[in-house]
């Protein structure tokens, strides 16, 4: 593709969003003609509009790290793509920039929006110089349309509030207890910092600190904000969502270079690479993750960026080192199981592609800059806690604020227990040993899941094609090398999730590309080749391109049809007053908007629940790893009641909420506090507490503790 002037990559012509647009407003016809809308056609997409136009502070923010990663230009300098190693740098740069800006007590809209604006000065001075090159490009490949019902899909789920999207993730159970949770408080308390009552603050969180970001960037604050401004969560799931977009754009234009560089004909080598995005964009699992505000979509761009980095043959040997570093590094921070998701892939790559007398440069540069990325985590946690990589490594680094039995139920709730032959069998079947009844995460947890629809079927049987042609075999035999290497490392290290597997949909997009390369490579019209066979072999390849790409959309359709018994778009209407208790003619139907409307003095207890969200102020709660108030309490004097109160008291608490089917199922499975059971709590509230309460669908009890007003 052309390069400006500058150096800095090609610029897309302004004819291609109208094409996009034209693409996805049919997909956003068909996301709702699929379900059951409790609006019209014409409302729902006004609605839509209405949601996206309030994710401009994720916009903002990628349109200023997009200015910003032009200070790291000189390691592209050269490079066959500039541009879309500028996309993943821009990537990297705005998690890790939001970390340090967080860390350092800058998370407000004054300090975000200064930040912001040096990058997007930097980008329209960039614009302005190179205006004459915006229409030089050629044209994407069209079959990127066949996803966008995927992609319009993901914009309509995005535009509802987290806890009515997905099933097999319960919700967005994990979004609710700690990916906005603790951007949420964050922002209130001004930086992002770790909390004791939180474990998962203490991890990287480079991506929460960006949706911390966003959510300062759209104004408010207090401890009222989310149950008044619900509005302030869609940034963070349109920031997502551009994740995902971007890593499937990368991973296609990976493929095409890799392609490219082992001698396959340019026009089918980009056809190829575009067919392998556009089937990873239209993949569920990846629909459903990138409408969420998740992490998972940040690690998958970043791994097809330093894939690109690692392949693309116009890089120096150092700045390509330097490149995946921070590339590597940045997945790391962002999630930390890219440590073996992503980090030896792409090692595996550079020793592939880089001469031996080159490594130690490509080392050193690599090991430089991903340590570098990784400074503001590890000098944060160090501050914090002692440990730079808390909750990791205890046992060598010390285990902070946590007793011994917090350190066993974390390692034991992330660690699958289970034969190397068991633990082939689960990633590719069904587990034998899970209730028929449970969901599909549970019994499915690898490649058999659903969501994951046909990409895994798909890249291996064209991964296999590719190994017949010489200019698309090493191609393939990397693509299968980095995905056996992830599956070892997700078999090994993991409690054997099928979303843990999300990366390796960039090694499976890469060997859907051979397979469909090499088909069009053999259709080139070869002097001893018939001009009608050549035509036959090139618009068979295309058809069923695009036939497979339509069948995984069209799969991503069926199953957001089914969420919700078939309403999936009620949560796009009600918007965060459904949970918040606002938008009902009785606030008190529900537990939260009790809690919301009454605004009791004193603070609330959540006991079994640890998704505080929609709750405001904010209640005193605790992850099920973290240390309990009650917990402690009963420690001190086990058969003293009144006791426990006292203690709750000291905090605060004058009302207790319990979650009766979470503290049971917690209780069960050994991941609560061993000392808090249903039975105790019970007994401690018969005496100790006051009715105030009682949600019988929801399994929850809310008690006034005595004496408490």
């Amino acid at each position: 593709m052309t390069k400006t002037d500058t150096g800095s990559g090609v610029l897309l012509r302004p004819r291609l969003a109208g094409e996009a647009a034209f693409a996805i407003a049919l997909g956003v016809a068909l996301a709702w003609a699929v379900s059951r809308p409790p609006a019209g056609l014409a409302a729902g997409t006004v609605l839509a509009i209405d949601r996206v136009a309030q994710a401009w502070p994720a916009a903002v923010m990628v349109l200023s790290a997009f200015g910003s990663a032009r200070v790291l230009g000189r390691l592209w300098q050269g490079a066959c793509a500039p541009f879309y190693l500028r996309v993943a740098a821009a990537g990297a740069l705005l998690a890790w920039g939001a970390h340090v800006l967080g860390a350092l007590g800058i998370v407000s809209a004054p300090g975000t929006w200064i930040a912001c604006s040096i990058g997007l000065v930097m980008l329209g001075e960039e614009v302005w110089r190179n205006r004459r090159a915006l229409m030089e490009l050629p044209r994407m490949e069209w079959v990127w349309a066949c996803a966008a019902p995927a992609l319009a899909i993901a914009i309509v789920a995005w535009c509802s509030v987290p806890g009515w999207l997905w099933g097999s993730e319960f919700g967005g159970f994990d979004v609710l207890s700690y990916h906005l949770e603790l951007p949420r408080e964050w922002v209130e308390r001004g930086r992002v910092w770790p909390v004791e009552h939180n474990v998962y603050s203490f991890l990287p969180s480079y991506m929460e600190a960006a949706f911390a970001q966003s959510m300062s960037l759209a104004g408010g604050g207090g401890s009222d904000t989310i149950g008044e401004q619900g509005w302030r969560l869609i940034a963070p799931q349109t920031l997502h969502c551009m994740y995902a977009v971007a890593g499937a754009w990368l991973v296609a234009r990976a493929a095409a270079c890799s392609l490219e560089r082992a001698g396959c004909a340019p026009h089918a080598a980009r056809f190829a690479g575009a067919f392998g995005g556009a089937l990873v964009l239209a993949t569920p699992w990846l629909v459903v993750t990138g409408s969420l505000a998740y992490n998972d979509m940040g690690v998958v761009t970043m791994l097809a960026g330093a894939w690109l980095a690692a392949v693309d043959p116009g890089l120096r040997a150092g700045a390509r080192g330097a490149l995946c570093g921070v590339l590597v590094g940045a997945a790391c921070g962002i999630k930390p199981t890219a440590a073996f998701m992503v980090a030896p892939g792409i090692g595996l790559l550079l020793a592939t592609r880089v001469p031996v007398r080159q490594w130690p440069r490509v080392g050193v540069g690599g090991v430089a800059t991903g340590l570098l990325m990784l400074a503001p985590w590890l000098v944060r946690n160090t501050v914090a806690c002692g440990n730079p990589v808390f909750p990791y490594a205890t046992s060598a680094l010390g285990r902070a604020h946590w007793s011994d039995e917090q350190v066993q139920r974390w390692t034991g709730a992330h660690h699958f227990e289970g034969s190397p032959a068991r633990r082939a069998t689960l990633l590719v079947a069904r587990d034998p040993e899970a209730n028929p009844r449970a969901p599909d995460t549970e019994q499915h947890r690898g490649f058999s899941h659903p969501q994951w629809a046909w990409l895994p079927g798909i890249g291996l049987a064209l991964g296999v094609v590719g190994l017949a042609g010489a200019s698309t075999r090493r191609t393939s035999f990397e693509g299968a090398a980095v995905l056996a290497l992830q599956c070892i490392g997700w078999g090994s290290l993991t409690h054997l999730q099928s979303r843990f597997l999300l990366p390796c949909a960039v090694p499976l997009g890469v060997l859907s590309a051979t397979g469909v390369a090499l088909i069009l490579d053999r259709a080139r019209a070869a002097p001893d080749t018939p001009r009608s066979r050549s035509a036959c072999l090139r618009w068979s390849a295309y058809a069923v391109g695009s036939g497979l790409i339509l069948m995984q959309s069209f799969r991503t359709a069926f199953i957001y049809a089914g969420e919700r018994s078939r309403a999936p778009t009620l949560g796009l209407v009600s918007g965060a007053t459904f949970w918040t208790g606002e938008g009902l003619a009785d606030p008190d139907e529900i537990a939260v908007g009790w809690l919301n409307h009454h605004r009791a003095d004193g603070r609330v207890y959540l006991l079994g629940d640890s998704t505080p969200l929609y709750v405001s102020p904010l209640p005193v709660y605790h992850t099920t790893y973290d240390t309990s108030p009650i917990g402690e309490a009963i420690r001190a004097n086990p058969d003293d009641p009144a006791a426990w109160s006292r203690s709750l008291g000291s905090l605060g608490v004058r009302r207790v909420l319990v979650n009766w089917s979470e503290l049971t199922r917690l209780t069960r499975s050994g991941w609560y506090d061993p000392s808090v059971t249903p039975d105790r709590v019970r007994q401690w509230l018969a005496s100790e507490g006051i009715v105030e309460g009682e949600w019988t669908s929801e399994a929850r009890t809310l008690f006034r503790l005595r004496g408490a007003r």
